[in-house]
């Protein structure tokens, strides 16, 4: 994937450099800047970096306590009853029923599981910094290669040039 990557930039760059019309100079700096700016993977390797801080702050959300609701209504058919031989029927609640209950949990004690969930997820930060850090010298190092391939490649052009001129005038002695 690299390779065509690298190919892909090569292209570009000798493709802008033969069709401007007044020769932009570039230098090495501002070709990397400009890379920087417009890779997607260094960009997502950076949303890689956000998403490892927000699973930090997740994690020290299982340490607070936390409010837990629930309502909800009932309606029955009848009225809820039982019937005793020689005593009738008791009638022990409504046909309509509203319930509401509301509830505060809070970690008392977690076997250290949420201060490693905690640490888990800071190990996650340090590694997806690694990885954007990583996937930004890739991109830099095939920047800067495909950047000298393309200085090469207009030298090239100029020897080409010049072997053209040289036969031109072989040519033109030989007809004269």
């Amino acid at each position: 994937m690299h390779t065509r990557w690298m190919l892909n930039i090569v292209a570009l760059a000798v493709a802008g450099m033969a069709l401007a019309q007044t020769p932009q100079p570039y230098d090495l700096t501002a070709v990397l800047q400009q890379t920087l700016a417009a890779n997607q993977t260094i960009k997502a390797a950076e949303q890689d970096v956000a998403i490892a801080r927000t699973q930090v702050d997740e994690a020290k959300a299982h340490a607070r306590p936390q409010v837990n609701g629930q309502a909800g209504y009932l309606r029955l058919q009848d009225d809820p009853s039982f019937s005793v031989v020689g005593m009738g029927t008791m009638v022990f609640g409504q046909t309509d029923n509203s319930i509401a209950n509301v509830s505060l949990d809070w970690p008392i004690y977690t076997g250290g599981m949420i201060r490693q969930m905690i640490e888990a997820a800071r190990h996650g930060v340090s590694a997806a910094g690694a990885g954007y850090e990583r996937t930004r010298q890739e991109v830099l190092a095939e920047a800067a290669v495909a950047y000298y391939q393309a200085l090469s490649a207009r030298q090239m052009v100029e020897v080409m040039r010049a072997q053209i001129s040289t036969l031109e005038e072989a040519v033109r002695i030989a007809q004269a």
